[in-house]
């Protein structure tokens, strides 16, 4: 017979002492109705920060490894982006950081390909 073995008086001692040390913690009864809702709210909020926290960590994964398949992606149809910044761009190459450009320029960019900043 092995000596780790735990039998019901056993178990009933070890539901005891846990019993205490979580009491011991409360300093009095009064407070004990808080004590008890502020480990509720702590055992319900917990799970779903926990979960916002995988989700945004998935998130920010995805994120990155989509940014780098995009620039994978343009530069095996030749296209360089070292230095610049992807969120300016739209798929036609026209840069957007300058927004008081009319139809006409817009359009001519469009058919041309140029750089608004240039124009």
């Amino acid at each position: 017979e092995s000596s780790c073995t735990i039998d019901r008086h056993g178990i009933v001692q070890l539901m005891h002492s846990a019993v205490f040390f979580v009491w011991q913690d409360v300093p009095s009864p009064v407070f004990f109705s808080l004590w008890i809702a502020v480990w509720v709210m702590v055992l319900l909020i917990l799970p779903s920060t926990v979960a916002d926290l995988y989700r945004w960590i998935r998130y920010q994964i995805r994120r990155v490894s989509y940014k780098s398949n995009f620039k994978k992606e343009l530069q095996s149809e030749g296209i360089n982006l070292a230095g610049q910044d992807l969120r300016y761009r739209d798929f036609t190459g026209m840069n957007l950081r300058r927004s008081n450009f009319s139809g006409a320029n817009m359009l001519g960019c469009r058919l041309n390909g140029c750089n608004l900043e240039d124009a």
